[in-house]
C-alpha cells in the first residue's frame, strides 16, 4: 500500500497534505512492525501467517465496530 501511494507522487506532480498523512502513517506502521495488541491477541506458539493474519482481521473489526457503535450512541443523544 505504502509503495502505490509512493509511485504515484511523480505521476501527478505534488505531495498534498492528505496524501502525505497517509504514506506517513503506513511507513509508520511498517517500520514499528507487530504491535503490543497484536503480541497479546497472537497465540502462544503460533507460526502461522494465516493465524497472524486472522487475528489482524479481528482485531480491526472489533475496533472498526466499537467505533460505529460509539459513533452512533453519540449523534442518538445529541439530538434527543
Amino acid at each position: 500500500m505504502l509503495s502505490i501511494f509512493a509511485i504515484a507522487v511523480p505521476e501527478f506532480g505534488h505531495l498534498d497534505a492528505e496524501h502525505f498523512t497517509i504514506i506517513a502513517i503506513l511507513g509508520i506502521v511498517g517500520l514499528h512492525g507487530v504491535s503490543v495488541l497484536q503480541e497479546r491477541a497472537r497465540p502462544a506458539h503460533s507460526n502461522s501467517a494465516l493465524l497472524d493474519a486472522g487475528t489482524t482481521v479481528a482485531i480491526y473489526l472489533g475496533l472498526l465496530t466499537s467505533f460505529i457503535i460509539s459513533y452512533y450512541l453519540l449523534q442518538a443523544m445529541q439530538y434527543r
